[in-house]
């Protein structure tokens, strides 16, 4: 492509130089090592348990409960494939439980996890800023509203709220006040990092790149001290997966600015 235009192929070397420079890069590394160390340990369950007692353990409370949690956990976790992974064994047998067919549940779960990209501080908001030179918080608050509306849609449009072809069930518990503040008090400390991450930023205390270092911090003592889930070799399989995940996106976005260019 770049011979046929009579282009020379620093284009591509050069973007990726462009992209190494910017003081906003290390957030992208920091929000996904925060997300995968949630992902790996049990934030999943808690947070499952949570939305569950919240919504209420019928089908059509599971199922707005499984596209909540999965929008959510996404925007930590930056893909939607690692939230299928976190989720899929656990919201998959709530929802086969609360009489949702096996199908329609795996098309629910993979949806809702593709939407959470628009929450802050989601991975692709973060690179779109840097591309784009956009203020992050900016991003952030530009992409709630999309996303609500998107999770609503999903829900609506892809007939997930209608009654037809769902199996009937034993009776599941409804939404339980009690048991929802006692899920929400065993599931306090992730609850709390949507706080730490968006609140440090938005309030001007931290810099994106700051707020990132804190929300990792953030994740690994909850994980590693409150919890007592995070040891050695499940935090360095994490590290792993986090400068998999983030190569790949660079290699990516240095060959499509090349190509721009």
């Amino acid at each position: 492509l770049f011979w046929s235009e009579g282009q020379p192929l620093a284009s591509v070397p050069l973007s990726h130089y462009q992209i190494t420079v910017n003081p906003s890069l290390p957030a992208l590394p920091l929000f996904t090592l925060a997300g995968l160390v949630f992902a790996r340990s049990g934030a999943a369950a808690r947070l499952g348990a949570l939305f569950t007692a919240c919504f209420g353990g019928g089908a059509l409370g599971t199922v707005a409960a499984a596209a909540v949690l999965c929008s959510f956990f996404t925007a930590f976790t930056g893909g939607s494939g690692v939230t299928i992974l976190a989720l899929g064994g656990l919201l998959l047998p709530l929802l086969r439980d609360a009489g949702v067919p096996e199908r329609r549940g795996i098309s629910l779960v993979t949806s809702a996890s593709a939407l959470g990209v628009l929450l802050a501080p989601s991975v692709p908001l973060i690179m779109y800023a840097i591309i784009a030179r956009v203020p992050i918080n900016t991003m952030f608050l530009a992409g709630l509203l999309p996303a609500l509306v998107m999770v609503a849609c999903l829900l609506v449009f892809g007939g997930y709220l209608r009654r037809g072809g769902i199996a009937p069930a034993t009776p599941r518990p409804k939404a339980d006040p009690r048991r929802a503040l006692a899920a929400a008090w065993a599931a306090r400390w992730e609850i709390l990092a949507p706080v730490v991450a968006i609140g440090s930023l938005a309030s001007g205390i931290a810099t994106p790149t700051e707020s990132a270092a804190l929300t990792a911090a953030y994740a690994l003592l909850t994980q590693a001290v409150a919890h007592r889930e995070l040891s050695w070799p499940l935090l360095r399989r994490c590290l792993a997966d986090c400068a998999q995940v983030i190569g790949g996106v660079m290699v990516i976005l240095g060959m499509a600015l090349g190509l721009t260019n």
